[in-house]
């Protein structure tokens, strides 16, 4: 927690006690809490002066009472609550009753609404509570918020509420009732999402968003009630939030989280107001047994909820409401599901991300929850700016023929050769970067990594004559290598013979710079670069005799460049990744790995003091967790690695949030979960890996769904379900074990022509053989199929890429096959 969010804690803890004591004991109890720590006393008194400044009702002490007999026994009809007079029951919740009533003190003529809740005043804890909820409530202020007047208690104890009296119809009612657009009918939710966005800022949920709890008046005007219910967001550490209170909800409308009995927070009415737009434009439930009233009773409704995946908002219209299914296809269902997701992580973060892609869909620009590809964005775009997209067409077109002309014309001259790198290194590279973690770009990625080819072969005529034209061919040469086949698990194409043509281009365009100027800063930066990823590529290629050479090399090299320039942030950083990528190394050849991630440490500390880049200081410290946790598996410390396994996944769920177009970040997120579970495994702990597996799983298919032919995605998916069907197979269940096996089969299949390192070749072998050796486990007349399949596979690897099965386990695995085949 930071310094900030602390202050802010201890702030609200003292106003919240301030407000309960007479305002003339109030100055005295607040210096003596906050002593000499100014920033907490300009904070408090902050916080206490706008506090002070709502109704006095607010402060006034609710009186203690005896528990009441059931709400429901009783008809208040007639009687005097306060200085109202109750005249009929309007509604009734899951907290208590509404009642209309009239003001009869003869202040003045009034209707309101009163709410009286179900659960009595019992202690000092209770009225401080409530006075706490009651101070918050009487704060809120917006337009589509019914307002809260007054509060205290009945004769009997039971705490109540008197609220704006809202003269209209229930939104669904209202909208069927007013025939309303479906357009119209997100305007509508659009407001309640304005109301609830206000409340969470000032630290209130709803818990019960529903149609009954919202009207619309004769004026169309959108009014949120109930309130009355609602918590401060930042509750005190104390205990008083009782189960009783986290489990009043209205069963059709809870959340997953509600139904568990688990916090309620501001995920809790994102997924609320989804239920309400499900109501509003498909017509009833996401859940069909809940629409078709199969669920008779709250306990079906809750196990409903956790046990059934909300259907796409068009296929439940196209039952409930026809009209708006083809409207609905598309961006609404993406908005719909995500605002309804199973899961709060997995929700929009706030009101406002619900509301903005609303707002976005209304006006035809891009949603945020779905992938921005090329197309997508244009698609939009077009479909905004009709006229403006033609004339950028045709200017276009012209740009492109005048590019074309000035490259010809001046192919040699040396404006020319310095236009062309700026082409190749500044648009390609930039835009090839930035679409690198977009959905759908492969085929656009291959075509910009082939043009962007050919313009280095044209730039690398004139790299002997010119150091900076060396250095920066050879960059982007290198670029264009990792681009097209990588060992570091990064997204790439999977074309290993592009990739080692563009390495050896990269090597001598930049050993051309160095001959010429040894000690240039940037030709000794692009080779330290070149040698720490080359080193990485070589190990996955089985060159074991060229790591240590490349790495140690790099590690001089940049260590000579800080003995000139001791803070150089860039130098520093790359220094920091050689040591981890080669502790990463040490840990894979199953050495320790600990005197490494020291030096590599000891340089982490160095750049957090040379740079305030927070990114790059974010991405050092990601990696190093990363090495450290597979270092701590590989030592068998199950404690540590643990440990450092949640640490990961933590920061890159972070991380993938704060950028949810990069598909780098959510490829670490699903690999921190494998890693966990292959901890898990070795501690003898199968059973617990099962569900960051699935985790992992179902993350890797959302993106391969997008990416299908991503080499890195790929081979990580046919890992990830080998893993899970080792865990199975601990745990004896063989069939789970081999539907796993064969879905990892078909992932490695679908890379049959894209290249993957030889590690990951070597693990699709070894899921072969283990998926051989349980089905010949079992009874034949069953699974002779699986077996049959899994032997053939093999034999076909084997004769694919025979260096495979060069190791000893693996000629295991290739006999089993064979014998197997021969006795059949």
């Amino acid at each position: 927690m930071s310094e900030q969010q602390v202050l802010w804690q201890r702030a609200k803890t003292i106003v919240a006690d301030a407000l309960v004591l007479p305002p003339d004991e109030r100055s005295a109890y607040v210096d003596a809490c906050c002593a000499d720590d100014r920033a907490l006393h300009g904070e408090v008194t902050s916080l206490l002066r706008h506090a002070t400044n709502t109704a006095d009702f607010i402060e006034s002490p609710a009186a203690l009472g005896t528990p009441a007999s059931a709400l429901a026994q009783h008809s208040l009809v007639g009687a005097r609550v306060g200085a109202y007079c109750i005249a009929r029951e309007i509604g009734q919740g899951g907290m208590g009753v509404v009642y209309a009533a009239d003001r009869v003190d003869g202040a003045y003529v009034q209707r309101v609404a009163i709410k009286i809740l179900r659960n009595a005043i019992h202690t000092e804890a209770d009225v401080r509570r409530m006075q706490r909820e009651r101070q918050a409530l009487a704060a809120l202020n917006h337009p589509h918020i019914a307002h809260l007047l007054d509060g205290g208690t009945t004769e009997n104890g039971l705490p109540y509420l008197v609220m704006e009296f809202v003269d209209g119809d229930v939104i669904d009612v209202y909208a069927k009732r007013n025939s309303l657009s479906l357009t119209t009918r997100v305007g509508l939710v659009r407001a309640v999402c304005a109301a609830v966005q206000s409340a969470h800022q000032q630290l209130l949920i709803h818990r019960d968003i529903k149609p009954a709890n919202i009207l619309v008046t004769h004026d169309g005007v959108v009014k949120l009630l109930d309130f009355g219910i609602a918590r401060l967001l930042a509750s005190d550490q104390s205990g008083l939030a009782s189960q009783d209170i986290a489990m009043q909800f209205t069963p059709r409308y809870a959340s997953p989280e509600q139904v568990r009995g688990q916090p309620v927070s501001v995920a809790t009415d994102v997924y609320g107001l989804g239920l309400l737009l499900y109501d509003l434009l498909a017509g009833a439930s996401p859940y069909p047994r809940i629409a078709s009233e199969a669920a008779t009773s709250a306990a079906m409704a809750m196990q409903i909820i956790l046990a059934d995946a909300p259907k796409r908002a068009s296929e439940i219209a196209a039952q409930y409401a026809p009209k708006f299914c083809a409207t609905l296809e598309g961006e609404l269902d993406t908005i719909l599901l995500k605002a309804c997701a199973k899961e709060p992580r997995e929700r929009y973060a706030t009101v406002a991300q619900l509301d903005e892609d609303l707002r976005r869909w209304l006006n035809q620009e891009p949603i945020t929850a779905r992938a921005p590809t090329w197309g997508y964005r244009a698609r939009k775009f077009v479909a905004r700016n009709r006229v403006a997209s033609a004339v950028a067409a045709s200017a276009l077109v012209v740009a492109a023929g005048l590019v074309t002309m000035i490259v010809t014309e001046r192919n040699r001259a040396q404006y020319q050769a310095a236009q062309t790198r700026q082409l190749a290194n500044k648009l390609i590279f930039d835009y090839y970067r930035e679409i690198e973690p977009l959905a759908g770009a492969i085929p656009v990625r291959k075509k910009m990594l082939e043009d962007a080819g050919a313009y280095l072969d044209k730039i690398a005529l004139d790299a002997p004559h010119d150091v900076r034209v060396a250095v920066e061919t050879g960059a982007a040469y290198r670029k264009l290598a990792d681009a097209q086949y990588n060992g570091r698990g990064t997204q790439n194409l999977g074309n290993k013979e592009a990739a080692e043509d563009a390495w050896q281009k990269a090597r001598v365009m930049l050993e051309t710079a160095l001959t010429r100027a040894p000690n240039d800063r940037d030709a000794n930066y692009e080779m330290g670069r070149y040698e720490t990823d080359r080193a990485s590529l070589e190990f996955q290629n089985g060159n074991a005799d060229k790591v240590d050479v490349n790495f140690n090399a790099a590690i001089a090299r940049y260590e000579r460049v800080l003995a000139r320039v001791p803070g150089d942030a860039e130098i520093i950083y790359e220094l920091f990744r050689a040591h981890t990528a080669f502790a990463s190394v040490e840990v894979r050849r199953k050495k320790s790995a600990l005197a490494k991630l020291a030096d590599a440490q000891t340089v982490f500390e160095r750049l957090k003091k040379t740079t305030t880049d927070k990114s790059i200081i974010s991405k050092a410290a990601g990696f190093l967790m990363v090495v450290k946790a597979n270092d701590a598996t590989q030592r068998d410390d199950a404690e540590t690695a643990i440990r450092l396994s949640d640490e990961q996944i933590a920061f890159y769920t972070h991380e993938a949030f704060e950028s949810p177009n990069d598909i780098n970040q959510k490829m670490h997120l699903f690999n921190a979960y494998s890693s966990k579970a292959v901890v898990l495994m070795n501690a003898k702990r199968s059973e617990e890996a099962i569900a960051p597996l699935g985790e992992a799983i179902t993350r890797q298919q959302a993106l391969l769904a997008a990416n299908p032919i991503d080499a890195s995605l790929l081979g990580t998916s046919g890992r990830t379900f080998f893993i899970r069907a080792r865990a199975w197979r601990d745990l004896k269940k063989f069939d789970a074990a081999l539907a796993d096996f064969h879905e990892s089969k078909r992932q490695f299949d679908r890379a049959e022509n894209l290249d993957l390192p030889l590690p990951m070749r070597r693990l699709q072998a070894q899921s072969l053989g283990l998926m051989l050796a349980t089905a010949n486990a079992l009874p034949p007349a069953q699974y002779a199929a699986d077996a049959k399949i899994a032997a053939e596979a093999t034999l076909a690897l084997a004769a694919k890429l025979p260096a495979i099965y060069a190791v000893q386990s693996h000629q295991v695995w290739l006999n089993n096959a064979k014998q197997h085949l021969v006795r059949k």
